[in-house]
């Protein structure tokens, strides 16, 4: 029997001692599921939760110190063995996604080349481009510093065909929101609407969500920085990003950006109904959209990797 590094983030060690009685959708089906979660390798075992339960999604979105892990050793007899390829790759992203000099879009962005030039690294001699791929990592860290990242990130097209498409098939989810029931209708209202409108008026609908973005998102976000980088993070800790579990990697970078784009889009549609946007609503919305994804099991794309990466990054621009 071997030993394993154990990891235990805070806000799991906090839910296991408060034992909330949760009647969230997710808590409450016939099944009665169980938010937390063990992943388990020979020498790791990550806890993590779903953040499809709104009490885990609160305490993922809202809570500073989230993600202040604990780390142990415990005995691990499990056969399964997560790479060194995609171990580096992944604290590669998180340690781009905990640096304060990139906000989301530079964030995701900065994945993006991550995940770019990784591809050439497939099936390769992990010993011989390990040191290449953490001198990629630091180079994008160098590179937000600087501020040549958001120059590069600046100078990426505006694709509408790719965002319109994005917000087309957004108006298709069929989202059980842990709201009141008047909210939860007239944001059923608005995905529909998505669906139905002509080109050039969903094109209209695009511009008016930014700008709702804009005036009343991102003030919020701003006074609650922690929301969006532990959104992203418990997405790299929780999936292992950008491991591919049978996918391409950029096709799992080309997911997690799409994530962020619908629930922007989501959280401008919730204004664009009159609602404010505050803690509760953002869990909901997080939460519900979550549990969507899960349910709508997305079939795996068949577009080359170059492709994908361009359709993902395109979707940050506004």
């Amino acid at each position: 029997m071997s030993l394993a590094e154990y990891y235990l983030p805070s806000y799991i060690e906090k839910y296991e001692k408060e034992k909330p009685e949760c009647e969230c959708h997710f808590c409450q089906t016939p099944e009665k599921n169980l938010p937390l979660v063990t992943r388990y390798w020979r020498d790791e075992v990550r806890r993590s939760a779903n953040i499809e339960c709104s009490s885990i999604c609160q305490r993922v979105l809202f809570d500073p110190e989230a993600f202040v892990l604990q780390v142990s050793t415990v005995p691990s007899d499990t056969p399964d063995l997560l790479s060194k390829q995609d171990k580096l790759l992944n604290q590669l992203a998180i340690n781009i996604a905990i640096h304060p000099a990139m906000n989301m879009e530079l964030r995701l962005f900065g994945m993006g080349i991550l995940v770019s030039k990784s591809l050439g690294f497939y099936d390769s001699d992990i010993d011989e481009s390990d040191c290449n791929m953490a001198e990629i990592g630091d180079q994008i860290i160098d590179m937000a510093e600087s501020g040549s990242l958001q120059e590069q990130f600046l100078a990426l097209p505006f694709i509408e065909l790719f965002q319109l498409e994005a917000l087309r098939n957004l108006g298709h989810a069929t989202l059980d929101l842990d709201v009141d029931p008047l909210s939860g209708m007239a944001m059923a209202l608005k995905l529909n609407e998505l669906a139905t409108m002509s080109e050039a008026r969903l094109s209209e609908m695009l511009v008016e969500l930014n700008q709702f973005w804009l005036d009343g998102a991102t003030p919020f976000f701003d006074a609650n920085p922690q929301v969006l980088q532990n959104y992203l993070i418990h997405r790299l800790y929780h999936d292992v990003f950008p491991a591919s579990a049978g996918k391409h990697r950029s096709e799992v970078l080309l997911q997690l950006i799409s994530d962020y784009f619908n629930l922007r889009m989501l959280c401008s549609l919730w204004m664009a109904c009159g609602e404010t946007l505050e803690q509760e609503s953002v869990v909901a919305i997080v939460s519900g959209y979550s549990r969507w994804k899960i349910a709508s099991n997305t079939e795996n794309r068949e577009d080359d990797g170059d492709r994908l990466l361009l359709q993902g990054l395109s979707l940050l621009v506004r």
